[in-house]
């Protein structure tokens, strides 16, 4: 009874000792929480105009400690960047003598030109460093307040584009999608251009209303758009056909130094093939011709709804070779992608009616194969950017596209069977259609021995023991065949 009570009277301690320690590290943690929250104001509250560090100065001795370092760091880098320009600028003048010099007959000093070429390298190198970890020089990259043309700038924007899930993302989307390989193989030096869609925002629908019973259909959310991107589409997402009938803002990210040349494609990759049984695409759009250039470049949508993006650096798209063509899923058909696939060129390129020496035929829209045109007019590898959206067919707004913007009679596929999209149109015989779908099943004697006998099958081994003769050979039940198989009713 002693032992009892003195085991419940330290049990009782410790528990008191547990639930005052506990209550010690909530106080504490909120303190702390209380305490950083107000500093994250502060920065907040100050974020608009300048940079303010998120811990005020004095507060944290690790935090200060490693703003000094980082500033140092800054310093000695500075000291060895002045150091290099005399030399560079030296060799600069060595070359230009040697080109000089070149003119007259003699030759060229090429270990000039190496020491010039290795020393830029360098220094860009340093510019770098000395400020990729500088917290006040992220800050303003990630606010847009850095000029894009600076060798940190372009770093940190390539950065943030391939290592915090940008360029994972886009991968992944298109792997499991099959964008790649349904429309092209992947490019063999991966994508180097963040392309980003924004679309204008169509209102949210109405909440379920409750059944008779009182119960809500819950419905689960799926957000379209990434708000910490100005509200961009993210990729692979499904969207409504009524918020993709104009063409949608561009914001195209390129990291290179040099100014180049784009050529983009918007394409549908599944339009029903009835004839050969399979998908072919359509060509929606194509642009040639968009420079690309460290200032990530904007291109507003004619759509004025189109909630767009606060960058300074906005210009109009070139003109469109192919004007472009809202989607349109057509009805009795699964979802569909558009795929935009950005091609790079050095040059500016021509498109015309004919090909010839420099001109590039323009494309039609009905089966477009993106291989084959970019085998014929540039290399694979020249893919830098890819992004698709996905949508299924909207009674109300595609008939109007039909109607008003193709001026066609709608086409239909499959009405009433989307599922059966490989069915062969001919009439087969239902006991060769029935033997296939079993994989020709050897059903013999020893049928039982096959399978394990469950209460669940039972069922399905009456069936198949009723297909079978006396003699083990298979016994094709006509009005059983199943629906899957033929695309009719049983």
């Amino acid at each position: 009874m002693h032992r009892t009570c003195r085991s419940l009277g330290a049990l009782s301690t410790r528990a008191t000792v547990q639930v005052r320690s506990s209550n010690l590290i909530v106080s504490s943690s909120r303190s702390f929480h209380s305490s950083y929250t107000r500093s994250q104001e502060t920065a907040s509250a100050s974020a608009s105009s300048s940079w303010t560090p998120p811990v005020t100065p004095g507060r944290n001795k690790n935090y200060d400690a490693a703003l000094a370092y980082i500033q140092s760091s800054m310093e000695n880098m500075n000291k060895k960047l002045e150091e290099l320009k005399p030399r560079i600028e030296q060799l600069r003048e060595k070359v230009e003598a040697s080109k000089k010099a070149a003119e007259n007959g003699k030759e060229l000093d090429f270990a000039a030109f190496d020491d010039l070429a290795r020393l830029e390298l360098e220094k860009e190198r340093i510019e770098n460093l000395g400020e990729f970890h500088n917290p006040k020089t992220r800050w303003e990259s990630e606010n847009g307040l850095l000029d894009p043309t600076t060798p940190v700038a372009r770093y940190l924007a390539r950065e943030r584009f391939e290592l915090k899930g940008s360029l994972d993302a886009h991968t992944n989307a298109l792997n499991e999608m099959y964008v790649i390989p349904d429309l092209i193989g992947p490019p063999s030096k991966g994508l180097r251009v963040d392309i980003a869609l924004r679309y204008p925002v169509s209102a949210p629908p109405p909440p379920p209303k409750p059944d008779q019973f009182g119960y809500v259909k819950k419905v689960r959310k799926v957000e379209t758009r990434d708000p910490k991107d100005g509200n961009r589409v993210i990729v692979g997402r499904m969207l409504p056909v009524e918020e993709t009938l104009k063409e949608p803002e561009l914001e195209i990210r390129y990291f290179g130094e040099k100014d180049t040349f784009g050529t983009l494609f918007m394409i549908d990759l599944d339009v029903p093939d009835v004839e050969n049984h399979t998908f072919k695409s359509q060509l929606h759009w194509l642009v040639p011709n968009i420079p690309l250039s460290a200032k990530s470049q904007v291109f507003p949508s004619s759509d004025p709804s189109v909630v767009g993006s606060s960058s300074a650096f906005k210009s109009q798209l070139p003109p469109a070779v192919v004007p472009y063509l809202a989607p349109h899923p057509h009805k009795g058909t699964p979802y569909h992608r558009y795929v935009f696939v950005l091609v790079q060129h050095d040059e500016p390129v021509i498109f015309g009616p004919k090909a010839g020496k420099g001109v590039i035929k323009t494309p039609k829209r009905e089966n477009f194969k993106l291989r084959t045109f970019l085998r014929v007019n540039w290399k694979m590898q020249d893919i830098v950017g890819m992004s698709f959206i996905r949508e299924i067919y909207d009674s109300k707004v595609c008939p109007k596209i039909w109607k008003d913007i193709i001026q066609q009679p709608e086409v239909k596929y499959f009405v009433g069977q989307p599922q059966s999209m490989f069915w062969t149109p001919e009439k087969k015989n239902r006991a060769e259609v029935y033997n296939q779908k079993l994989g020709i099943v050897s059903s013999g004697p020893d049928l039982n021995q096959r399978f394990v006998r469950t209460p669940g099958w039972e069922g399905e081994f009456k069936r198949l023991e009723d297909s079978v003769d006396s003699n083990g050979n298979p016994v094709v039940v006509v009005d059983r065949v199943p629906n899957e198989v033929t695309g009719t009713k049983a």
